[in-house]
């Protein structure tokens, strides 16, 4: 993502609409407006381009245009682009945007996405029209506009700017529409969207299990479902097995189906919360912990959040988006919302992405030997996040080698639990003191935050100056003390001979 924008976005309404208003007036200047309904329809002479505008008036309604060319025959096209900016000053909305230059010049700015007979297509597609692209600095981060108008111009160069920009977007209406098995012009292939409820028996439990970077789904007596035997005819007996007339068996099954069978790793499922909505990427197939049967949360995947794991608001996302992450049901697809859901979080996804890429490329993390059951996903996520925690830094020694640091479980990965990849079940460690760690040759004694040594470790002059010395830490004090009292046991142990302190590897 840009670390720098090159333009603000405006986001209070009063602006907005002004700034609408004298686009709008820009086309009213150059020939006359008839009615048409309840819309206001402008073809100025001679200019090729028509505009239809309505509610542009109204306080309580967004602003609403539709644009089109006039061939040399005086021929209308259908509308080609709309540019609907944010109601009540959220930016990003219905695809337009009003935003200022360096200069603290108005813009009519617009998202990629162009409605064309085919569907959705974007305006990557085409030969870049120079000048256009902007990065914009929106409340909710640094996203990419194209201009359409400088809206502090004469009435002619605002229309013939939006001209220029409309016969550029209209070239996606006359070039074949994208295979869309080949990828070549799919954002995000692959990609599925998912809303999830994450309300069991209708408490909101959202935050405490988003805390954990996962999701969850209720439905826990029926645990059988966890199965990959299971095949999904059998979904339905099985909860009428658990629930019996307590619940709904049939709906129950195809929430169950989407979240257990559906859904895969690499998928984004948005998860709303009062006005806003979280959004993750998958990171693991299903889990099931029988110690959460009674908080209902048992079924869970782990997911990496985007925009740092901060929400976005709903409206961002427009109004039909809005409606189904309202919807009553619990888990549902919204792939017919896909590009409007795109073109809000295309860049986050893209930086999450590249994020995790690189974690899997450079962790220098020995995979253990569970490595079968372990989502390497999973483990780049809890890796950066480790990173992010300890700033790149070896938490015990110090050490800011990066090839050398790794990320460490202080409750081993394959015990599990719900917290099991939290930062707080972890430090970031040296490759060897990861060793000694995972060992158990070195521990943290929670109650004095000071490290401990076994006492032939100890006696060790590359590690004898740790024994003693005090950390800070941001990890579970109760998972330090599992493994405290699980080294101080092994320490009574007779002492092993020739231990190769170098040999031991992380896990």
């Amino acid at each position: 993502m840009p670390s720098a924008a090159d333009m603000q976005s405006v986001e209070d309404r009063a602006t907005i609409m002004s700034a609408m208003i004298v686009w709008r007036n820009a086309f009213w200047a150059e020939g006359s407006a008839m009615s048409v309904g309840q819309n206001e329809l402008c073809r100025p002479p001679n200019l090729g381009v028509w505009i239809e505008v309505g509610q542009w008036h109204r306080a309580d309604l967004p602003f609403y245009s539709v644009l089109g060319l006039i061939d040399e025959q005086g021929r209308s096209s259908d509308k080609i682009i709309e540019i609907n900016p944010a109601r009540d000053g959220l930016p990003g909305n219905n695809r337009g945007l009003v935003a200022r230059d360096a200069e603290g010049k108005l813009w009519l700015l617009r998202s990629s996405a162009v409605q064309v007979a085919a569907g959705v297509r974007h305006l990557e597609e085409l030969e870049p029209l120079p000048g256009t692209l902007v990065n914009v600095q929106l409340s909710n981060g640094i996203k990419r506009y194209y201009k359409v108008a400088c809206l502090d111009g004469a009435p002619r160069d605002i229309v013939s700017q939006t001209k220029r920009f409309l016969e550029w977007a209209a070239q996606l209406r006359e070039e074949r529409a994208p295979d869309p098995q080949s990828g070549s012009v799919v954002r995000l292939p692959g990609v599925d969207f998912y809303r999830l409820h994450i309300r069991p028996r209708g408490i909101d439990k959202v935050l405490e299990v988003i805390e954990d970077d996962q999701i969850s789904i209720g439905w826990s007596e029926a645990s059988k479902l966890i199965s990959a035997d299971v095949q999904e005819d059998e979904f339905r007996a099985i909860i009428e097995g658990a629930y019996g007339d307590r619940v709904h068996a049939g709906k129950g099954a195809g929430e169950m189906q989407r979240f257990l069978r559906r859904m895969k790793i690499g998928d984004a499922v948005l998860v709303p919360h009062s006005t806003d909505v979280y959004v993750g990427r998958v990171l693991s197939s299903p889990i099931y912990y029988p110690e959460l049967v009674e908080h209902d949360t048992a079924f869970r995947r782990s997911v990496a959040w985007l925009n740092d794991g901060k929400p976005y608001a709903k409206s961002s996302f427009g109004d039909d988006v809005v409606a189904s992450l309202n919807a009553r049901a619990t888990c549902i697809s919204l792939e017919r919302h896909r590009d409007a859901i795109v073109d809000v979080i295309y860049s986050d996804w893209q930086a999450l992405s590249a994020l995790l890429e690189h974690d899997a490329d450079s962790s220098g993390v020995r995979i253990p030997s569970y490595a079968l059951v372990q989502t390497r996903p999973e483990q780049t996520y809890f890796r950066r996040r480790l990173i992010e925690m300890y700033g790149a830094r070896c938490c015990v020694t110090g050490t800011a080698i990066a090839d050398i640091l790794q990320a460490a479980h202080i409750s081993p990965h394959y015990k599990g639990g719900p917290l099991v990849n939290s930062p707080r079940n972890g430090l970031l460690l040296r490759s060897d003191i990861h060793g000694l760690f995972d060992s158990k040759l070195l521990s943290i004694d929670p109650d004095t935050m000071t490290i401990r040594l076994a006492p032939w470790i100890a006696t060790h002059l590359e590690y004898a100056d740790l024994h003693g010395k005090k950390v800070h830490l941001h990890a579970c004090e109760r998972r330090l003390a599992e493994h405290h009292d699980a080294a101080r046991l092994s320490w009574r142990k007779p002492v092993p001979n020739g231990i190769a302190v170098g040999s031991l590897g992380g896990a």
